[in-house]
């Protein structure tokens, strides 16, 4: 079933309290607008927002048909943003440095009361291939001149200074109040720091030392994210281990206390326990993980991201 409407309206039966909290028609009348062969669904959990509407994320395959099917929806937007993503999306089929790039992710972020127009934009550059090198480079080159311009001499340049991990996301923030180009960068913990060093990062070592404390007590490995325009912001991300099955769940009484502490002495992270029922009676392929935000003003926030995607159809004979 790689149908997003049927997707979500069976999540939203089985795992209704999780992925709807006070505005279950706004994501379901997204579900069923836009493109509907998904790969899967991200649903944001905000345990320490009581009933808030949250991030809505969508992956696509970059397969022809998938690519003519997103066409249409930027299309179908008369803004000067999507006329920038379907530029991006022309460019697929004519830079072979490109053809890798498995999936798209499209973010729909809660803003206030609604969401977004345009999407935050995603591309992955998971595969092995973009390691490093040329391909990579220019990858970055033609994502960031077309979709953001202004962040292209410091993506390149960051690129450069990549030494320590790999560039598996490259984000642009169409969905937030200012446009904003996002490396997501796996690595090795102990390398984060130095590595940091590297991108002259100017945020606040202290509180993301407590975070990578935790981070590397769970895997010897982390996902960071930084952002910029032609600024580095001293925001940063750092997501912890994906969690498929039960005997993984790291989440429990000792580890939420310790979010508490780390974010601002929030009691309402006790809800995080309800992020485990995501593994129970779910008839899809199912994950979750968690996500440390640091801010500029030195605030810092957890969110889970509820993962579900179709099950692959099952072969009868051979």
């Amino acid at each position: 079933m790689n149908n997003l409407s049927q997707l979500h309206q069976q999540l939203c039966h089985s795992h209704g309290l999780l992925i709807n909290q006070n505005n279950q028609e706004a994501t379901k009348y997204l579900a069923d607008k836009i493109p509907q062969f998904t790969k899967g669904v991200c649903y944001e959990y905000r345990a320490a927002e009581l009933n808030h509407p949250c991030d809505f994320l969508v992956a696509y395959d970059t397969s022809e048909e998938t690519l003519l099917q997103l066409r249409g929806l930027f299309d179908s937007i008369e803004q000067h943003q999507s006329k920038q993503i379907n530029e991006f999306l022309d460019l697929y089929t004519q830079h072979r440095c490109l053809r890798d790039i498995p999936l798209i992710w499209l973010s729909f972020d809660w803003s206030k009361t609604h969401y977004p127009i345009i999407p935050t934009f995603y591309i992955s550059t998971q595969h092995y291939s973009y390691v490093k090198g040329e391909k990579l480079n220019d990858t970055i080159k033609h994502a960031l001149s077309t979709l953001a311009p202004n962040s292209l001499a410091l993506g390149e340049a960051l690129a450069r200074k990549l030494e320590y991990g790999k560039l598996n996301h490259i984000g642009f923030t169409f969905a937030r109040d200012s446009l904003k180009t996002k490396f997501t960068i796996t690595l090795e913990c102990e390398h984060v720091l130095p590595q940091l060093a590297l991108f002259e990062w100017q945020g606040d070592v202290a509180h993301l030392q407590s975070v990578l404390n935790i981070a590397s007590e769970l895997s010897h490995k982390v996902q960071i994210s930084i952002s910029f325009t032609d600024q580095l912001s001293t925001k940063i991300e750092v997501e912890l281990p994906w969690v498929r099955q039960e005997k993984d769940n790291y989440i429990n009484d000792e580890f939420i206390e310790r979010v508490i502490d780390i974010c601002d002495k929030e009691p309402n992270y006790h809800r995080l326990n309800d992020v485990s029922k995501w593994l129970e009676n779910n008839p899809n392929n199912k994950a979750f993980y968690t996500k440390f935000s640091i801010f500029e003003d030195g605030s810092c926030n957890l969110k889970s991201y509820l993962h579900s995607s179709p099950q692959p159809k099952r072969r009868l004979f051979g």
